[in-house]
């Protein structure tokens, strides 16, 4: 059918990039179920419509994470993206948590974090962070194999999370990222880490002696 041929034309045959291209056909309502037939229906001049939705994956998943998710998963998935491979909620708990210490840090990534981050106790903070996960789970953003650690199912969402970081803000952001992994981790973790954590201070340095 035209929508196949589309689709196809569009992704390049690329599972990731099919799958992300229908949901956003149906997040804008291009495709969608109808109960009366009980079958998957879509406006065939919209999809075919250069107008509609880039081809470009990395862009497809900027526009799926602004629209779809709320300020405080993007926060989290930001901070992810900083982080690299792997991370885990107490991680993410305890940058966030440095990061809301002023308003100013508090802006880093263009959002309030005010509303994820209760300082009353680290417990609210923790179960915050893991329904924030447990979202980007539902959505196919991360991936959870043993329990803990958290990845993301593919570069594109990782590089649209990061992308989505004001550019001025960058760096600075990434130091102080840094300099939570160094207070927090353990001569054990940091050996393992070393190399994400000196990355993240370079990338700040120049904010260093200000």
């Amino acid at each position: 059918s035209g929508v196949v041929q589309s689709v196809h034309s569009k992704t390049h045959g690329n599972v990731f990039a099919v799958i992300q291209f229908l949901n956003n056909m149906q997040l804008e309502g291009i495709l969608y179920f109808c109960i009366g037939t009980l079958m998957w229906k879509w406006d065939e001049d919209e999809v075919q419509s250069d107008m509609y939705v880039t081809e470009n994956v990395a862009e497809m998943m900027i526009f799926k994470l602004k629209n779809t998710l709320s300020p405080d998963v993007r926060n989290i998935l930001q901070i992810g993206a900083c982080l690299g491979g792997q991370f885990d909620p107490s991680t993410l708990s305890f940058i966030a948590e440095r990061l809301q210490a002023t308003k100013n840090e508090a802006s880093l990534t263009g959002q309030e974090l005010s509303s994820m981050h209760d300082s009353s106790t680290c417990g609210k903070q923790r179960i915050s962070v893991i329904q924030c996960l447990n979202h980007c789970l539902g959505q196919g953003l991360l991936e959870c194999h043993d329990g803990l650690n958290y990845q993301f199912t593919h570069d594109q969402v990782s590089t649209a999370a990061f992308s989505l970081i004001p550019q001025e803000k960058r760096d600075y952001l990434q130091l102080r990222i840094g300099q939570a992994l160094l207070e927090k981790l353990s001569d054990i973790e940091l050996e393992k880490k070393i190399f994400i954590v000196v990355d993240l201070l370079n990338r700040g340095v120049s904010f260093i002696s200000r």
